[in-house]
């Protein structure tokens, strides 16, 4: 008793420090977290952060932690066991349950990251962060925290260029309650409401928030401080519950999804793990792609004429094709659309991995672009397909077959696409008409094709223009194009190419 009355001493005796100067015996005199800094900084160096700042919010499952243990102390007799005191002393005095607790949060460290110790077990942490929250000279959150990294020690990386102020536009802000207000509908023309979705099972990817880049770059710089979190205008971000990554913020499409007029997340992060990136520049960011499931998808399953997905996602990279959705994966985002609205029960037909590395995807403006296709030709590319500025398909093989292969398997691809071929003749034109394509060049072409192709509003040029495209022993015609000799209708062409294909 005479001890415990000693400890009650020490912690009244702080808590007008703590009022005057925050959390100081936190980072400054408990050897329990100066030990977890020093571990923190021998493993991991990159994310050598305070993460016992007054300033930084506990989500409220940690708070429940955190006071349901505080009330132990307080009213159990084995309450004293968690004094930080206590605990190094037993280790000093080699006493075997200090240095088992001692042990475990070293451990709990090297593989968790951060002061888990402090942050979620210990009741005189739990308490200073309560008091320090009135402290005169504290951290304290406040306007331009998220610019400000003064708090903390330099990890080496640069912060990206702030926001313009205002964040989401007011338009954006209109166009996203529009959008989730029609999303409450289960089919065409239908005005069933639309509980959120389930989890999807099995192993999955989830997504980052844009901006996080690299996985484990943003792993090791994230303090899981939850301030994304909680300024997330989609309501999508939400802490991890993930031992290796807990508290870390991930993507979780069941109330919201990703805005991509928003990048908020960028903007609170007050250690870069999260980038800044400009609204303009949002649209370009992907963080992942849908991954459609037909045996779960209600066309299947009930039968209906869904297209919730394809008409809720923002960029168009969802199609109904044959009855069923088509996902172009060059074109998805991943920003979860698609996902948060589809009605298939108890969980989406479509949902979103995520990158392991986030990649930012710009339109090249025309030269550029056939530049970089004749570049990847050369490289040893068959087959480069381009929209809208942005190569979506680059396909190996000889002859015919990567053409022919790709519009059997997605036809949309090539619609409206400009395309690099290594050699097109008469038989690979007709795909190209039949398909729609906007534009095709080629290292090497017939007057022919040429020909073809242009009287069908599609653009042809090519390095090369020969009179006739020749078999591989260069002993005669191509047997493609022996095959549509003679024909001008693609569909015949074409039919034509299947059954020489087929023998």
């Amino acid at each position: 008793m005479k001890w415990l009355a000693i400890a009650w001493a020490v912690w009244i005796a702080w808590i007008p420090v703590t009022l005057i100067f925050g959390r100081v015996f936190c980072r400054y005199v408990c050897p329990l977290g100066l030990s977890q800094s020093l571990v923190n900084r021998i493993f991991h160096p990159r994310t050598a952060v305070r993460r016992v700042c007054s300033r930084l919010p506990r989500p409220w499952y940690q708070k429940c932690v955190n006071w349901t243990i505080l009330l132990a102390y307080f009213t159990l007799p084995v309450g004293n066991l968690l004094h930080p005191w206590g605990i190094f002393g037993r280790v000093v005095f080699l006493l075997a349950p200090g240095i088992a607790f001692f042990a475990a949060i070293l451990v709990t460290a090297i593989f968790c990251k951060g002061r888990i110790w402090c942050n979620w077990v210990c009741p005189l942490g739990t308490m200073f962060d309560a008091v320090a929250k009135f402290a005169l000279h504290g951290d304290k959150i406040g306007k331009g925290c998220g610019n400000c990294r003064k708090c903390f020690p330099a990890s080496g990386e640069k912060a990206a260029p702030a926001l313009p102020s205002g964040g989401v536009t007011r338009r954006e802000t209109l166009k996203g309650v529009a959008v989730i207000a029609a999303a409450e509908k289960l089919t065409d023309g239908g005005f069933a409401e639309v509980t959120p979705p389930g989890v999807p099972t099995g192993a999955m990817k989830r997504p980052l928030p844009p901006g996080a880049g690299d996985a484990s770059r943003f792993q090791n710089l994230c303090i899981g401080c939850g301030l994304c979190a909680a300024k997330c205008p989609g309501e999508c971000l939400v802490p991890s519950v993930s031992l290796p990554s807990l508290g870390k913020p991930v993507m979780d499409f069941r109330k919201g999804y990703c805005l991509i007029g928003c990048n908020k997340c960028g903007d609170v992060c007050p250690v870069a793990a999260i980038r800044r990136v400009d609204v303009a520049e949002r649209p370009h960011v992907h963080i992942g792609y849908a991954v459609w499931k037909k045996d779960l998808c209600v066309r299947t399953t009930n039968g209906d004429k869904c297209t919730a997905c394809a008409r809720k996602c923002p960029v168009k990279a969802i199609h109904i094709v044959g009855g069923f959705p088509v996902v172009d994966r060059e074109k998805c985002i991943g920003c979860g659309a698609c996902q948060h609205v589809c009605p298939a029960r108890p969980e989406p037909a479509i949902f979103v991995e995520g990158f392991g590395m986030q990649r930012v995807v710009k339109p090249m403006g025309a030269a550029d672009l056939r530049a970089e296709m004749k570049a990847l030709v050369d490289g040893g590319k068959a087959l480069v397909v381009a929209k809208g500025g942005v190569i979506s398909h680059q396909i190996e093989g000889r002859g015919l077959s990567p053409v022919a292969d790709l519009f059997t398997s997605s036809p949309q691809a090539l619609a409206g696409a400009t395309v690099w071929d290594r050699v097109v003749g008469r038989a690979a034109a007709a795909f190209y008409a039949k398909a729609g394509a906007e534009a095709v060049f080629a290292h090497v072409m017939s007057v022919d094709a040429k020909s073809f192709l242009e009287s069908r509003g599609v653009s042809a040029d090519a390095i090369s223009l020969v009179p006739r495209i020749a078999n591989r022993e260069g002993t005669g015609d191509c047997p493609m194009e022996v095959a549509v000799n003679g024909l001008d209708d693609p569909d015949k062409m074409i039919e034509s190419i299947g059954k020489v294909l087929k023998r």
